[in-house]
């Protein structure tokens, strides 16, 4: 899950492109392992997160 980045007035970080390289790496990358619990991540690109 990400915040809106860079199309928020305050926006710091362009969350979209990382949220995408994070879901790339995480999710399909480790597609089938199994984890003993939920593993989250979010990412907040703005001083209001």
């Amino acid at each position: 899950m990400s915040c809106k980045g860079t199309t928020c007035q305050y926006g710091l970080i362009d969350t979209f492109d990382l949220s995408e390289r994070l879901h790339e790496r995480f999710y399909v990358g480790y597609h089938g392992v199994e984890l003993p619990h939920k593993f989250k991540i979010a990412v907040g690109g703005c001083p209001n997160m």
